[in-house]
């Protein structure tokens, strides 16, 4: 779990790196927001197995995480969407 935030840092870290020094960061905005997004989900999904049962009860805060975590993937624009910005940057910056 937390390699998957440690990642999903670098490349936010990368993202806004890149856009400070004025690049295009289409590619780079996208990925870092699918990551993260679906870190979060997986993480939070792992965290309510953990529980077990309690783990959807509302006596433990994980059962909101996993709800809150959902969300990120469709605020914001659903990562479908950014997938398909992804895939036509990495084209468009490869030239095939």
């Amino acid at each position: 779990m937390a390699e998957r935030v440690d990642t999903a840092r670098l490349l936010t870290l990368r993202a806004a790196d890149c856009a400070d020094r004025g690049h295009d960061v289409t590619r780079e905005f996208a990925m870092a927001k699918i990551n993260a997004t679906q870190a979060a989900v997986d993480n939070a999904n792992r965290a309510v197995q953990l529980h077990g049962g309690l783990g959807y009860t509302t006596e433990y805060h994980v059962e909101r995480y996993l709800r809150d975590a959902k969300l990120l993937t469709i605020a914001g624009g659903p990562n479908e969407g950014h997938k398909d910005t992804l895939a036509k940057a990495v084209i468009e910056q490869d030239g095939e």
